[in-house]
């Protein structure tokens, strides 16, 4: 699987006009960091890569696995930003690590609740598949 985090990077960057320390003042880190990001030298850590993937307004799975310089859909999804951008009074602000962590983690909570159903509702069905077969069995 290959990871395309730093040429997406550059792209999500160019295709908002941005410079490596337009970015950096954005994520509060040096130019170097985002260069050194871009080249692939060191990678942000998961706050960093779900602050970058909000910023740009995409997925961190997309982010990180999907070349985005060769899709259509990004270059849609960004004109679309800008038009949201554009409309808005209010400058963008981004999420503190507060903020991202508790969404995090009701996304989370979500997601264990929903595999929760799935097993008690499996549980269920094999609960009543081996009263069947006792009954079949017995026959």
């Amino acid at each position: 699987m290959k990871n395309y985090f730093a040429v997406n990077l550059r792209f999500l960057r160019k295709m908002n006009s941005m410079t490596q320390e337009n970015l950096a003042a954005v994520m509060s880190k040096r130019h170097t960091t985002i260069g050194n990001w871009e080249k692939n030298i060191s990678k942000p850590n998961i706050e960093e890569l779900i602050t970058l993937a909000n910023y740009f307004n995409v997925d961190v799975n997309t982010i990180l696995l999907k070349d985005m310089s060769s899709s259509q859909d990004t270059i849609i999804a960004q004109d679309k930003k800008i038009e949201i951008e554009s409309d808005s009074e209010a400058p963008a602000v981004l999420p503190s690590n507060n903020d991202l962590a508790h969404q995090l983690i009701d996304s989370l909570k979500i997601s264990i609740q929903a595999l929760q159903q799935v097993i008690s509702s499996k549980s269920a069905e094999i609960e009543f598949l081996r009263g069947n077969d006792f009954h079949n069995k017995g026959n």
